[in-house]
């Protein structure tokens, strides 16, 4: 990604897989030392910009087969490339900002200078220790530990996380880049600190619904799996997950028109989100909507087919799901009747005792069908919410007897910390609550509740790790555990519970989530930063972004600033 190779034979270079800043203690940093290295860091980058304006002398690279202490190097950011790498290796951190400066403008256009922004990353050791052995290939994940090797002459710049070689000792970056509100801390290349104030998080989450326009296709198909390190679409795709990137799209709509209302303004006319859900909805109920099997008399319903065969439930649900919230955005009564279909399919499917059927058939099929972990989830869910669109409907009734089997039966004798985070049945049970009002719902959704809590990692030397439920960090689980935690939330305090835990746990998934997602600090050693940007990805090592990665970041991070405004989602 942002592989550099060095032909310095006059001196042996020091390899480096950098990621960022070491922090002691488990602390952000001590707030003296803080202060003390941002200062020296708006120094060395006061240097870096004389350097490559021509105003400072330049520095001789030393020519002693000796290693030396102080390594720099400089990145120069570009909007639709990879940045532009200087490195300067010398005895002071000074001379070694200027040479990265000197390597910088060797390589630079007159037009990167004048628009890019510059990071830096500084090291300061007293002697390279030289590797034992021969040296050998070595899979190495994203660390806030770097390495040093003086052996051979490739560098490996900061978040280059493919290869390294030989042993090596640890060593502690500094790094930091220039922003428009000054210099910004980062640690593995996001900020030090996330944050998660309300309009941060509507940035960030119109900056994913961005995303999602770039990849919508005119004919209403996204791109659906984009690898970020290499700027390749893979050829995949998968109907449910469409079907729930255009419901997360009229969720942004609907966050920024509350919040122009809440701010004294007009809802701004042109509504891109919406206009991107009603498309990607399109191309779905143009493509893909059916009847019955054989057009069967005794069957009335309308189901989305994935593969020409089979109908999943789940494509269906999230269909009828992204057309319910395109309906709170801009309340539109044909869609009514197509609703209603889409809600006959989902009661279809359902047995006497509650259980739902994962899979219909456009082909004979015997045999039993398997359990399906989510769709029964996101069928209650849309049953739910067309039940508040259409109460007089049999919506309201079908989604309690689906949450009662799951309850009653799936997950009956289950202890509470074995359950399955069912994100799905969560935020499905906080809108039956606030339906029905049944004691046996706010009871399960505690214990799904607490089993996240218990399970979520709150301390952790690596800062980047902190919020995770698994180890190493995943984005797309910590965003449906989000999307529950929101859930809960607002039914405590419905229900005048005590919230309090669930908050805390809230906070910090929210701030690991904002470190998925690649922004201009943190894309910017990418092929094309300006693709990615907005994008979450899988995780610090996994660069491809998938729709419904996006799809849970942003329903969960709207859900939080909802919370934090004391409005429901």
């Amino acid at each position: 990604m942002s592989l550099r190779t060095l032909n310095l034979t006059s001196m042996l270079l020091p390899l480096v897989l950098a990621a960022v800043l070491l922090l002691p203690g488990g602390r952000t940093m001590a707030e003296e030392a803080a202060t003390h290295q941002q200062q020296q860091a708006a120094t060395l980058l006061k240097i870096a910009r004389e350097t490559l304006a021509a105003e400072a002398p330049e520095v001789k690279r030393p020519a002693e087969d000796l290693p030396r202490p102080s390594v720099v190097f400089l990145s120069l950011t570009r909007t639709a490339q990879a940045a532009v790498i200087g490195i300067g290796v010398a005895d002071t951190l000074e001379d070694a900002t200027r040479l990265a400066a000197q390597d910088l403008r060797d390589e630079a256009t007159f037009g990167d200078l004048a628009t890019g922004r510059l990071r830096i990353d500084f090291v300061h050791q007293a002697k390279l220790p030289q590797p034992a052995g021969e040296p050998r290939p070595l899979k190495v994940l994203p660390s806030p530990v770097g390495l040093m090797f003086v052996r051979g002459d490739w560098l490996f710049v900061p978040e280059d996380t493919n290869l390294a070689v030989a042993q090596s000792p640890a060593v502690s970056f500094a790094s930091w880049i220039e922003t428009p509100d000054g210099l910004l801390q980062l640690y593995e290349g996001s900020p030090l600190v996330s944050d998660t104030s309300p309009a941060h998080l509507l940035a960030a989450c119109t900056a994913g619904g961005d995303y999602l326009l770039r990849g919508l296709l005119l004919d209403g198909k996204f791109d659906y799996l984009y690898d970020a390190a290499t700027n390749e679409s893979v050829d995949d795709y998968n109907l449910v997950r469409h079907a729930g990137a255009c419901g997360a799209l009229a969720e942004i709509q609907l966050a920024v028109n509350q919040e122009a209302t809440r701010q004294g303004r007009a809802v701004p006319q042109s509504q891109p989100y919406l206009e991107g859900s009603r498309r990607g909805l399109d191309y779905l109920l143009r493509n893909y909507a059916s009847g019955p099997y054989q057009d069967n008399p005794n069957q009335d319903f309308t189901t989305i087919i994935s593969n020409g065969q089979v109908s999943e439930l789940g494509a269906t649900a999230l269909t009828l799901l992204a057309m319910t919230k395109c309906h709170n955005v801009s309340a539109d009564s044909a869609d009514l009747d197509l609703m209603r279909q889409l809600g006959k399919f989902i009661l279809h499917q359902q047995q006497p005792d509650g259980r739902f059927l994962p899979y219909y058939y456009f082909l004979d099929h015997d045999g039993e069908q398997p359990e399906s972990q989510y769709y029964p989830g996101e069928a209650i869910l849309a049953l739910t919410r067309l039940a508040r669109i259409d109460p007089s409907g049999p919506w309201l009734a079908a989604a309690q007897k689906g949450a009662d089997y799951l309850i009653d039966i799936r997950d009956a004798g289950i202890p509470m910390d074995e359950l399955y985070h069912d994100h799905w049945l969560l935020i499905s049970l906080n809108q039956l609550t606030d339906l029905t009002d049944n004691p046996r719902y706010i009871a399960h959704a505690e214990k799904l509740g607490t089993s996240i809590c218990n399970l979520q990692v709150r301390q952790s030397e690596r800062l980047d790790w902190i919020g995770t439920y698994y180890q190493p960090p995943r984005s797309n689980p910590t965003a449906c555990r989000g999307e529950a935690l929101v859930a809960m939330i607002e039914l405590a305090r419905r229900e005048k519970l005590d919230d309090r835990r669930y908050l805390e746990t809230m906070a910090r998934t929210a701030a690991l989530q904002l470190r998925f997602q690649i922004t201009a600090n943190s894309g910017i050693y990418l092929p094309r930063p300006d693709l990615a940007t907005g994008g979450f990805r899988g995780t610090y090592s996994d660069w491809n972004i998938q729709i419904d990665t996006v799809q849970h970041n942003v329903s969960s991070l709207l859900g939080y600033r909802a919370l934090q405004l004391g409005k429901k989602k």
